[in-house]
């Protein structure tokens, strides 16, 4: 047997040494013990119920070891009673199984059973050093005293203990069922079916009793079906309706026939739902074959309502709370130019006027076109790229925009990922330009904007050209860079395009004739070679075309000696100028500093020498570099 100390709650093990003690209080501490023909637990173990578990808190050891003591020869004596049922509960006949446990000192000495007749018996009860013992019944269909008797026993004798009657703990009740129906007085929305969730409550609502819960269906129907039968007060359970009166309703075994109605009403205003209704339409679509589709909400506080428009923009909000809304775009994309407010009314109000949206992001599309040249300058191939730039807004503000584009050998243009608008045209060969103001339009999709044509400028008179092609591994656009030898009031500058692999090719015109250098951006790393086939310098001839083929030679430096004195470094190497500094870093672990430094002429071919002082710098080893300042190749 298994046993909680000073309780009546027991049980016995089964055949596998497992047990079970149901119906135990929880949030109560108690002592368990179990003992065996004489052998017992060492010690109590505290244990408490928990709710949903059969575990207990803490968690018992995985085996309970029972140890027999070795008992002195004590005197004994014998206790007889009688516990009888009046009357017997659902399925008892006799008055058998009734449980009965002898304790001592809030400890239980040991336990039996009543037989059919209700007698139980406990022999060879110790009378030393204490004889008086408790005893404790235990049946779980009858209500036990809830003080155990108390007995003496005389020293090898016999004492019986008072008889006692247990009376069943519940009653067996005869079941019923209640209809009804459930009227709702008005409803919050006029889309609200009448379902509703109801009970009985055998006390006074609200009340901490019983309840039995019911859902009626769409009409309010509901029927209650096994409930004791008696009266109930009935309630609703959605909280935002109540019953219009306090009503018992009683439930018979038979039911009633005929719904009973009761009328609820609402326990919180009901606001009156309106609409409203209206179009947008985009101003302008960020695809060609996009809709006027978006979704909309109306706005008032932490409140929204949601709303996506047709196809061609037509919106309806209905079943929302009359009042006064923010129309607003959930679209990211779109936006109402300035705040739009509309009243929702009832009937719905029709708003006949289309709202516009805005985009909120650029929307970008193409240019496509073609140049001619009308008449062509004397001397010029008909065939030959033409550089263009469009520009909106301007120049040096936020809303200046431009873009430049070359066109092919047969005049063809474009230019894409272009925001979408009118965008002024102009000519970059300075011989042509446009004859009057011009403007292209920027669409999605791309808009054709036909022939343009080009006449010479008539500010550019006795001027020349320069067609050439330079041979290089470069594939980006390059800057050319011509440097007058004449003034520097001639210089100019344009880009070398890579038209066929492996070189770039370039035309300017308008050059004022006479002798210029050629060179490219130096910050490729690569220049013209003045060595070559064809020098880096070009003759320009009034009115002709002059074609030249350069190729390029790499002028990033090369150190060939570093040289130490007490103050100075010296640096030898290839590709060194004027522009280049002496630069140091300790160990090579610390940032690139630069130390002052002069140049000396070159010594031969393009070798040059570098002289830093280095009267600043603390002692120590230092990785040195020459670099140009302001370029991130050199």
């Amino acid at each position: 047997r298994v046993y909680l100390a000073g309780t009546s709650f027991l049980a016995l093990t089964d055949a596998s040494g497992s047990f079970r003690i149901a119906y135990v209080p929880t949030g109560t501490s108690f002592s368990l013990m179990a003992d065996f023909n004489g052998a017992v637990l060492t010690a109590p173990i505290p244990i408490q119920a928990v709710t949903g578990s059969s575990a207990g808190s803490p968690p018992l050891p995985a085996d309970l070891i029972l140890v027999k003591p070795t008992l002195p020869t004590i005197p004994t004596g014998t206790i007889t009673g009688t516990v009888t049922r009046s009357p017997f509960a659902a399925g008892d006949t006799d008055h058998s199984g009734t449980l009965v446990s002898l304790t001592q000192d809030g400890r239980l000495v040991t336990f039996t059973e009543t037989n059919t007749a209700g007698v139980y018996a406990f022999t060879g009860v110790p009378t030393t050093p204490n004889n008086i013992y408790n005893i404790r019944f235990m049946a779980p269909n009858y209500v036990v005293p809830a003080t155990p008797l108390s007995v003496t026993v005389p020293a090898n004798g016999a004492v019986t203990a008072p008889s006692v009657t247990l009376a069943p703990r519940v009653q067996v009740a005869t079941l019923g069922r209640f209809t009804g129906q459930a009227v709702k007085q008005q409803k919050y929305d006029p889309a609200e079916t009448g379902s509703v969730q109801m009970f009985l409550a055998t006390g006074t609502i609200p009340a901490d009793t019983v309840r039995y819960v019911q859902i009626s269906d769409v009409n309010g129907i509901f029927t209650f079906a096994g409930v004791p039968v008696g009266s109930y007060q009935l309630g609703c359970a959605d909280d935002r309706y109540a019953l219009q009166a306090p009503t018992t309703i009683t439930v018979t075994a038979l039911g009633n026939t005929t719904p009973q109605s009761v009328t609820l009403v609402p326990t919180r205003p009901i606001p009156i739902m309106g609409g409203v209704s209206g179009a947008v339409t985009k101003q302008r679509k960020y695809a060609p074959a996009e809709t006027e589709s978006v979704e909309l909400f109306l706005a008032t506080g932490t409140t929204r309502f949601h709303a996506v428009s047709a196809a061609a923009g037509a919106f309806s909000f209905t079943g929302i709370p009359i009042g006064s809304y923010q129309l607003v775009s959930a679209d990211p994309g779109y936006a109402f130019p300035s705040p739009v407010t509309v009243l929702v009314a009832t009937p719905t109000n029709a708003i006949p006027s289309a709202f516009s949206l805005v985009p909120t992001k650029a929307i970008l599309g193409g240019i496509k076109g073609q140049v001619v040249r009308n008449p062509l300058i004397d001397g010029e191939p008909s065939l030959d790229l033409i550089p263009l730039k469009i520009a909106t807004g301007t120049p040096g503000t936020a809303d200046y925009f431009e873009m430049l584009t070359i066109a092919d050998e047969t005049g063809f243009f474009a230019f894409t990922g272009v925001p979408i608008g009118t965008y002024s045209v102009f000519c970059g060969d300075l011989d042509y330009v446009f004859p009057a103001p011009t403007t292209v339009q920027a669409g999605n999709p791309v808009i054709d904007n036909g022939v343009l044509t080009l006449v010479p400028n008539p500010g550019i008179k006795g001027t020349g050209v320069l067609v050439a092609t330079i041979t290089s591994s470069l594939t980006a656009p390059t800057r050319v860079l011509l440097v007058s030898q004449v003034s520097p009031a001639n210089n100019r500058e344009d880009y070398a395009v890579p038209l066929v692999a492996g070189s770039l090719s370039f035309r300017i015109g308008g050059l004022v004739p006479g002798n210029y250098e050629v060179h490219i951006d130096r910050e490729t790393g690569w220049d013209i070679d003045p060595m070559g086939p064809q020098t880096n310098i070009v003759n320009i001839t009034e009115n002709a075309v002059t074609p030249m083929q350069f190729s390029t030679v790499s002028i990033l430096p090369t150190i060939t000696a570093v040289a130490t004195s007490p103050t100075d470094i010296t640096v030898t190497g290839s590709n060194l100028n004027p522009t280049y500094r002496i630069e140091v870093s300790h160990l090579g672990r610390e940032p690139w500093a630069p130390i002052p430094t002069n140049y000396t002429s070159a010594l031969v071919g393009n070798s040059g020498t570098l002289l830093g002082n280095s009267g600043t710098l603390l002692g120590g080893r230092y990785r040195v570099r020459a670099a140009v300042a302001t370029s991130t190749v050199l």
